[in-house]
């Protein structure tokens, strides 16, 4: 119990940061705050994950793998996410991205203590993980905003 609460607080303050950055980039006019990629990460992104259907907890979870790492590499990945289940990620990286992007994080994923490797791999994907979670945001936005 304790524990859930500890994430959901975690969940919550990464949100937040994620919301202030993103209505600061509005107000300065680089993000049209009613195209399907920000409208993502304005609205669902900073919903809990157990009220997310299914297309949308993929994309969350992608989402926050893809920030964390871009971030600070998949030491901190697993440093702010240790509540994740690794199969779930995968396997939503799998549909969400490609089968590369996903044997990745499984490889980091046994080397936790030293992720160098995967991290120079990771950032060297084109495409990215994030053009590749654009691009499913778009193609099932009538799923993800309902």
């Amino acid at each position: 119990m304790l524990s859930k609460l500890i994430k959901n607080l975690k969940f919550k303050i990464k949100s937040r940061k994620i919301i202030k950055n993103f209505r600061n980039n509005i107000e300065n006019g680089l993000y049209n705050e009613t195209d399907s990629w920000n409208s993502f990460i304005y609205t669902i992104t900073t919903k809990e994950l157990d009220s997310l259907n299914e297309i949308q907890r993929k994309a969350v979870l992608c989402f926050l793998y893809d920030a964390e790492v871009n971030s600070g590499g998949h030491n901190s990945f697993f440093e702010n996410y240790t509540d994740f289940d690794s199969n779930e990620l995968y396997n939503a990286l799998k549909e969400v991205s490609s089968e590369e992007i996903a044997n990745n994080y499984k490889n980091a994923l046994k080397n936790k203590n030293d992720g160098e490797k995967e991290d120079y791999i990771f950032y060297k994907f084109n495409p990215s993980l994030t053009d590749y979670l654009q691009k499913y945001v778009e193609e099932n936005k009538d799923k993800i905003f309902n």
